[in-house]
């Protein structure tokens, strides 16, 4: 369908859409609306028409788009017919499920009329006055969005909307007491359903989330205790255990049956920066002592003595332990609802939240875990709910945060650790005022460009550059901030070589970065697991040096020397090929070595050589970078003299590096071509 087509080059930006929505859906909807008030909702019109608004309605959102359907009342009825005879129609009359669908989405408008529905049913008779009379209208749509709620499909969701939008009306406080006490009943497995409770289960919890979240708090306190039984009943199944789904919307339930506990308040106690515009941090430069006095006072005055319901305490229990779920939209939600309940807590209380969201950055944990933990923190910090007593715990465990990567098999894990580590600092950075995060700037600062210029993952890097953007923007603390977000940005870090290669030397130009971004190098990078990663930590290390040649001179050399012996096949490889790199530093900057470190690195030469390592693990890597070595060292000949016994030495590498591989022949005959006493070793290769 040319329509379908057409709508699909709008999908990665479907906010285009906008001024062109009520031309597209108007007409569409009229003609729904004409057919079923004329009793053919199966006429092969409404069909197409339906199909068309569900792929609008899919693309920009329903939401969005059910703002423009018709909303008389007139179109209740019909749309409930409609709705119900979609249902049973079989697959021969040609309804397809977008039917279903799109009536739902009709009817959670129309389900808010702003008339008593005792009004607007025909068949009810006017002159009754019983306020506890269920409308048919109404029966019949509870009954169809109850099937629904069962549905495997799309409808599911849609039908959740229509109901939680009808039971929450002031007129419908019976139907609302009659579903909870349904809705109760199914989730214990008491009431015969026809669908299969993997399929009902999520479908109640997802209404019984709308309807905490858009009903009102005094009419759903009645509800609160039953509906967290069902929470804690329902997390401890099975069903529970083996479904993501229902572990998320268990959380969600957990979270807005916790603020219906609670009462809506902005507390005294948070974290209170000012104005966020960024002429007022020029002009005020920080928040005075009498801002830190007025948090003092708001601490203070705060009323602690208010009962906090004991259910809170298990919902925060179901918030901690869902951050260390192994999926990572459970761990979200559970971030989410942790702030949104934080934000109605006594001071005291909330510590005692953060307190235990620390406790979740040990090494004992998973990396699951150490995710949660970070969306939680950027949470609290994006509220205001971190105050800055906390900071001093806080920005080292997100430093920590930036660099994990645990190697795990013949991979690693970490990245999307590192990930929302970014967000916490672009969330720190959005809270403080620059005199309350100034301490931690030169500790912050550093890592983020670390993981800007030598992450493996394209998403850390432009990430941590963003934090890196947001602080320089809002605090205006970060030495030479203006510069590197000039050149640092989304587009030069997309290449791993090019942020590498080309961004790090013009950060390491400063020399606040300069020493950290080397270091990070040498420990993290020269060592890692991947091979390609080692290759190009040596290659940065070598244009690097340039900046610090006596650092490589008195600390780089020394310490890759030492990890050439290392048993770790990653540590040797990455020390091999770095000593090369910086051998060649220390020739192009005149740098000279200490005699000892010649005859070390000469003697590495004649062990490697005289070692089986070439025939076990990692023989063809290990020939490689003494290939590139041999070419470094050559190249080298005014930082690491020359005689015969290296020659010799030479010769016997070569002749123990021969291999099949292409590559590392390649690499080897350029060994001996950069340098004029090795006239031998060529001939031998050449021969």
């Amino acid at each position: 369908m040319a329509f379908m087509r057409t709508l699909e080059r709008y999908r990665e930006r479907a906010v285009l859409l906008d001024p062109l929505l009520e031309a597209l859906i108007s007409p569409l909807t009229k003609t729904v609306a004409e057919e079923v008030s004329s009793e053919r909702a199966n006429s092969r019109r409404v069909l197409r028409c339906c199909e068309a608004l569900d792929a609008i309605s899919s693309l920009r959102g329903w939401k969005t788009c059910v703002r423009f359907y018709p909303n008389s009342t007139k179109y209740l009825e019909p749309a409930v017919r409609m709705l119900r005879d979609a249902r049973t129609f079989d697959r021969s009359r040609r309804v397809s499920w977008e039917v279903q669908r799109v009536t739902l989405a009709w009817l959670s408008l129309l389900a808010l009329v702003p008339f008593d529905l005792l009004t607007i049913d025909s068949d009810m008779d006017a002159t009754s006055s019983d306020v506890n009379t269920i409308p048919r209208v109404v029966r019949v749509l509870m009954y169809e969005c109850k099937l629904f709620l069962g549905d495997p499909g799309a409808c599911r969701d849609v039908a959740a909307q229509t109901l939680a939008k009808l039971v929450t009306r002031p007129d419908m406080k019976s139907v609302l007491r009659d579903f909870m006490s349904w809705s109760s009943s199914a989730l214990r497995g008491d009431v015969n359903v026809e669908s299969e409770s993997m399929f009902l289960v999520p479908g109640i919890l997802r209404t019984l989330a709308a309807i905490y979240k858009i009903g009102r708090r005094d009419a759903l306190l009645e509800f609160a205790e039953s509906s967290w039984q069902d929470v804690e009943n329902t997390r401890e199944t099975d069903l529970a255990k083996d479904s993501t789904l229902i572990r998320q919307l268990s959380m969600k339930l957990a979270c807005r049956v916790g603020l219906a506990f609670l009462k809506p308040r902005v507390v005294s106690w948070r974290y209170d920066r000012g104005s966020r515009r960024l002429e007022d941090n020029i002009i005020r430069g920080s928040s005075n002592v009498k801002d830190e006095e007025r948090l003092a006072i708001a601490i203070r005055d705060d009323d602690d003595g208010d009962d906090v319901h004991v259910a809170i305490d298990g919902i925060v229990e179901i918030c901690l332990r869902g951050l260390r779920d192994s999926e990572t939209f459970v761990r979200w939600g559970a971030a989410k609802a942790l702030g949104r309940i934080a934000s109605r807590l006594p001071q005291d209380f909330a510590d005692e939240i953060v307190g235990a969201i620390l406790e979740c950055f040990s090494v004992i944990e998973n990396d699951s875990t150490w995710h949660g933990a970070c969306l939680a923190l950027a949470e609290l910090a994006r509220r205001g709910l971190l105050l800055p007593n906390r900071l001093s715990e806080v920005v080292p465990l997100c430093v920590q945060a930036l660099t994990y990567d645990v190697r795990r098999g013949a991979h690693s894990i970490g990245a999307h650790v590192r990930d929302a580590a970014a967000y916490v600092c672009w969330a720190l950075s959005r809270a403080y005022a620059p005199d309350d995060f100034a301490p931690f700037v030169h500790g912050l600062a550093p890592t983020l460009l670390m993981v800007a210029c030598f992450d493996r993952e394209v998403n850390c890097r432009r990430a941590a550059s963003a934090a890196f953007q947001e602080a320089v923007g809002r605090l205006g603390k970060f030495p030479h901030g203006i510069d590197i977000v000039n050149f640092a940005d989304y587009f030069s870090l997309g290449s791993k070589t090019r942020a590498a290669l080309d961004v790090a030397p013009f950060v390491c130009q400063f020399v606040e970065y300069r020493r950290p971004l080397m270091e990070h190098v040498l420990d993290v990078k020269l060592t890692h697991w991947e091979c390609s990663t080692r290759r190009l930590a040596a290659r940065a290390i070598g244009i690097l040096g340039d900046l610090d040649p006596e650092w490589v001179a008195e600390v780089g050399v020394e310490t890759v020397l030492a990890r050439t012996r290392s048993l770790d096949l990653p540590s040797r490889h990455g020390s091999i090929i770095a000593l090369g790199e910086m051998l060649l530093v220390t020739s192009r900057m005149n740098t000279r070595l200490d005699s000892d470190v010649n005859v070390r690195v000469l003697n590495l030469i004649s062990e490697i050589g005289n070692e089986l390592i070439f025939t076990g693990e990692g023989g063809l890597l290990i020939r490689s970078a003494t290939c590139r070595l041999i070419e470094c060292v050559a190249r080298a000949v005014g930082s690491v003299s020359m005689d015969a016994y290296t020659r010799d030495a030479l010769v016997a590498i070569a002749e123990a590096t021969k291999m099949f591989s292409l590559r590392l022949q390649a690499q080897f005959v350029r060994s001996p071509t950069h340098a004029f006493p090795l006239i031998t070793l060529g001939t031998c290769v050449v021969s």
